[in-house]
């Protein structure tokens, strides 16, 4: 039987995002930056005192495609 933890080389991890990127309506992948932002922005009071239990979509648009 085939080893299935196979690893794939850099150019295939490199296809595999550029057409992952290409699925989502902006274009690009999301970055580790932009999510530290988004979760910093909902413990800060000033920012976010006012928003109670709603669902916050990150996903650079594919809930609207």
């Amino acid at each position: 039987m085939a080893d299935r933890k196979q690893r794939m080389s850099e150019s295939d991890l490199a296809k595999r995002s550029q057409a992952a990127a290409a699925m989502v309506p902006v274009g690009r992948e999301g970055q580790y930056g932009e999510m530290a932002a988004l979760a910093l922005t909902l413990c800060d009071d000033a920012v976010s005192g006012y928003i109670t239990g709603q669902p916050i979509v990150a996903d650079g648009g594919m809930m609207l495609a």
